[in-house]
């Protein structure tokens, strides 16, 4: 059997990246064995093992056939003032780029991740020889495939979607409304709670929470900034739901009658298992998302957040329905692309794979 090592952001215990880690692992495990799949480097340790596949260890990288680079906004950068965002691509270029040389023997692919914009040259000339080195390379929409183009990584990169739209819908009652706004201003904070208790005789605003995607952080006002404005608002605390850790946030997020959030991959989870997500996002890969999947009309740009925008939103969540068919041709993408390359060795999926993906992929 190939071996097989998975490269992700694993560095922060971010709920994404986690997730995106894992499902491409466990993808991969469906034809070759868990036994056979590793995580390509070391990370944060709680969050590898979150992933539940081991790291390989260093006299063993030899022996690695194939390395993928999973799904996850790495190849990116945000909106940061020029300083931050040059320290971010350092940091970027060392966990996921400076050490490539170790695999200089093990065949490459790149499924599912976002690109651009890189403005720094390191950065942009490294992912652009990983790109064009790579046997597959995809990328999760078509703002990272125009830029890969203007880069110049290559011919043959592909679009797909991101793969946490490949979990399942849940059908069962959906009830409460979730808040998931870390990097938000308190003005905005309470545009959203003023709007959610303005629409429909404040329906939205009895059953209310907080929620996390990563582990708290002492050093982040979130929490209490959110609970403060819901007391002037509202007139009460709300009830927070911590981050555990990946599967069980998926789980929770399958629940909600509506999340409202920052961020990218509360947003994705909740759209894929059949929930209705409003952003109000802090990233342009956010935006990216909700274009791709037609779902812009609840996707709100901080700058002309307002309640009559956001009630507008609120109002038309009972036409609330992501392109399926992008979705499903983006993860058949991904799916034939992973078969394509691990199917010349391997005829048929494993049978000790993770239940719950076995049988997902068929190699012809």
């Amino acid at each position: 059997m190939p071996q097989i090592a998975v490269h992700g952001s694993y560095f922060t215990n971010n709920f994404g990246d986690t997730l995106l880690v894992r499902l491409t692992c466990d993808m991969v495990a469906g034809f070759v064995g868990r036994e056979n799949v590793f995580l390509a480097r070391p990370g944060k340790v709680v969050e590898q093992a979150d992933i539940g596949y081991p790291v390989v260890a260093p006299d063993t990288i030899r022996r690695i056939d194939l390395l993928i680079f999973a799904g996850g906004g790495y190849f990116a950068e945000g909106s940061e003032p020029i300083l931050r965002r040059w320290k971010a691509s350092r940091r970027a270029h060392r966990r996921h780029l400076a050490w490539l040389p170790l695999y200089r023997h093990a065949e490459k692919a790149v499924i599912g991740v976002g690109v651009g914009p890189l403005t720094f040259p390191v950065m942009r000339r490294d992912v652009g020889r990983l790109f064009r080195s790579a046997t597959r390379t995809l990328v999760r929409d078509r703002e990272s495939f125009e830029f890969c183009q203007a880069y110049g990584f290559g011919r043959d990169v592909q679009q797909c979607v991101d793969l946490a739209l490949s979990l399942p819908r849940t059908v069962g009652a959906r009830a409460g409304v979730a808040l998931h706004l870390p990097e938000t201003s308190d003005a905005h904070m309470d545009v959203v709670l003023r709007s959610l208790a303005a629409f429909e005789r404040g329906r939205y605003a009895e059953d209310l929470r907080i929620i996390y995607d990563g582990p708290h952080n002492p050093r982040s006002t979130f929490h209490e900034r959110l609970q403060s404005r819901a007391e002037t608002v509202l007139g009460r605390r709300l009830p927070v739901v911590f981050y555990a850790d990946h599967r069980t946030l998926t789980e929770e997020l399958a629940g909600y009658e509506l999340v409202v959030t920052s961020k990218l991959h509360v947003g994705i989870v909740t759209i894929a298992q059949g929930g209705r997500a409003v952003a109000v996002p802090h990233h342009p890969k956010t935006r990216r998302l909700y274009r791709q999947l037609g779902l812009s009309a609840y996707c709100i740009e901080p700058a002309r957040l307002g309640e009559a925008e956001l009630g507008a939103a609120l109002a038309a969540l009972p036409r609330f329905e992501p392109d399926r068919g992008v979705i499903d041709s983006g993860v058949a993408t991904i799916r034939t692309a992973v078969a394509e390359l691990i199917g010349p060795t391997v005829s048929r999926p494993a049978q000790d794979a993770p239940p719950h993906r076995r049988g997902l992929i068929e190699v012809g």
